[in-house]
């Protein structure tokens, strides 16, 4: 990732995870191949991603990449991904196309609840200089523009260096990370505080009865908070797979709509 080491399959802690997902397409060839990650932004990162999908190809995929964002499909988040999907070639039916972005976005109004009035602070605590300072640069961003931040919702990354990695939105989250969202540091102007681990998991389409469970596995909440921040946006995922099925034949485009409409994106 872009914030990551960008050594790709050099890494040696995380390197060999797309190396065993190849290995694993290499022998049981499924007829659909799914994989996703952040858009490249160097020319190692680009050069990885044509790797990928010229290795795919030669198994006998039909494989291209396809760029969304999971704002661009209902929910509150700027989280833009490349997807590499691909189709078994004798098993392609139809061609693969992304479905169009939805239109309309729900806010973060509608995902992130106020604090009660005896805990809602306009700021952090003043021991946090750092993050206190994220916010008020954001507050005065959005004002001389404007926005009404009493009443709009501010979303800031409070966890990054000052002033450098600042990051900041109105009505809808900067794109959440793995180390960010498990320091639970997405503050929201009109909550009077941060993001509950549910509240983070809405931004990826993920409702309390999926994040749940967790706690039966014995994971702490930073832990799944961290997955959060590493995984792929349900909505988005919704979207690809319907396309990909009915590609590869599996339903018809009336099945398709009505597995859309299920997942209510």
């Amino acid at each position: 990732s872009q914030n990551g080491t960008r050594l790709g399959l050099d890494n040696t802690e995380s390197g060999d995870l797309p190396l065993h997902s190849l290995l694993y397409i290499k022998q049981k060839r499924p007829v659909i191949v799914v994989l996703e990650n952040v858009i490249p932004g160097s020319g190692e990162a680009v050069k990885f991603f044509e790797f990928l999908c010229e290795f795919i190809r030669g198994l006998g995929y039909i494989a291209d990449l396809h760029f969304a964002n999971t704002r661009k499909y209902g929910l509150p988040q700027s989280r833009p991904r490349v997807w590499l999907v691909g189709i078994l070639q004798h098993r392609l039916v139809h061609r693969f196309m992304l479905t169009r972005p939805v239109e309309g976005c729900i806010g973060i109004g509608d995902t992130v609840q106020p604090l009660p009035q005896a805990s809602w602070k306009r700021l952090p605590p003043k021991t946090r200089k750092r993050e206190r300072a994220h916010v008020r640069k954001a507050y005065k961003k959005f004002a001389r523009s404007g926005i009404d931040i009493r009443n709009v919702p501010i979303v800031i990354d409070i966890a990054g260096s000052y002033p450098q990695r600042h990051t900041s939105a109105a009505n809808y989250s900067p794109c959440l990370t793995l180390a960010h969202a498990s320091s639970h540091s997405y503050w929201v102007s009109t909550k009077g505080g941060t993001m509950t681990v549910y509240e983070m998991a809405l931004l990826q389409g993920i409702t309390r009865d999926m994040l749940d469970p967790c706690k039966d596995l014995g994971m702490r909440p930073r832990a799944y908070a961290s997955m959060l921040g590493d995984s792929m946006s349900l909505n988005v995922l919704c979207h690809v797979l319907s396309s990909a099925l009915y590609s590869a034949g599996f339903v018809d485009d009336s099945q398709r709509q009505k597995l859309l409409a299920k997942c209510g994106w």
